[in-house]
């Protein structure tokens, strides 16, 4: 018995003491930003299991700013999507207006109806303004 605790102690501890590395990536000189999405376009739709490419398309304001990911919420069949951006603050920026492009893959396991809500920005009264697209995954 006394020397399956060694054993133990032998081979676990340095399960123990890999879990205590700090290999986190760091990003400090990166900062993440919501950005409105200016308009989507679906081009074909594919049955369910393929993907469905839908193409959203969004302005930049300088030349550091790019496309990072998709904050991706699931209610049911409807779909909240909002882009994010990423901004290397290490770099001289020029300050430019372009519109620039991602795309979101979207993978169904079910046949249906689904509805995407693209997120445009706020209203006057700060409200979310969406623009949305119905899609049918046959």
């Amino acid at each position: 018995m006394k020397n399956l605790k060694k054993f133990l102690l032998i081979v676990g501890l340095p399960f123990l003491s890999i879990s205590c590395l700090d290999d986190e990536p760091v990003h400090d000189n990166v900062t993440f930003h919501y950005k409105q999405i200016d308009s989507v376009h679906i081009e074909q739709i594919n049955p369910i299991y393929q993907v469905t490419k839908i193409k959203t398309f969004f302005t930049k304001n300088n030349s550091c700013e790019h496309f990072a990911d998709y904050d991706y919420g699931i209610f049911g069949n409807i779909r909240h999507v909002t882009m994010i951006t990423a901004k290397f603050n290490d770099q001289a920026c020029n300050e430019i207006v372009q519109v620039d492009s991602a795309y979101l893959n979207f993978r169904p396991e079910q046949r249906g109806n689904y509805i995407f809500k693209f997120w445009a920005g706020n209203d006057e009264n700060n409200e979310p303004i969406f623009i949305e697209k119905e899609i049918y995954i046959p």
